[in-house]
């Protein structure tokens, strides 16, 4: 998938603000970061935005040391990120995610309010770590 180069610093300084900060990034803001894109005649799907953000967030760190995507904020879901970033955490994080599911093989779209919350707050403080180092 197509990355648009242009746009990862971007991205990149957005997300190491809001971690800085120890803030949240609405889905918003970087949909915004794209405005350009869409008022063009340059077609740009949404594919493409979360291929590109993904690329700026592994410039930032592997999702190995911190997943940066942690940051992102849906209103929809009381400010937790979207299934994607529940589906990387289990799989990189299989330990971790097995502890706060009591291993209990749930998938990711499956996870109770309370065990999403606690994942993210556990991702977040990685993040914040991370850009304080």
């Amino acid at each position: 998938m197509e990355v648009v180069v242009e746009k990862v610093e971007q991205i990149k300084t957005v997300l190491r603000n809001a971690a800085r900060m120890k803030r949240v990034v609405p889905y918003g803001a970087i949909y915004g970061i794209f405005d350009d894109y869409f008022e063009s005649s340059r077609a740009i799907n949404h594919a493409i935005i979360w291929t590109t953000f993904e690329s700026a967030c592994g410039e930032l760190a592997s999702p190995k040391i911190a997943i940066y995507g942690s940051l992102l904020s849906k209103k929809s879901n009381g400010g937790l990120p979207g299934d994607g970033f529940f589906d990387l955490f289990k799989s990189i994080r299989r330990s971790e995610y097995n502890e706060i599911t009591s291993g209990s093989r749930i998938e990711s779209n499956q996870l109770s309010r309370a065990q999403m919350q606690e994942i993210v707050n556990i991702e977040r403080q990685r993040v914040y770590d991370h850009i304080s180092e």
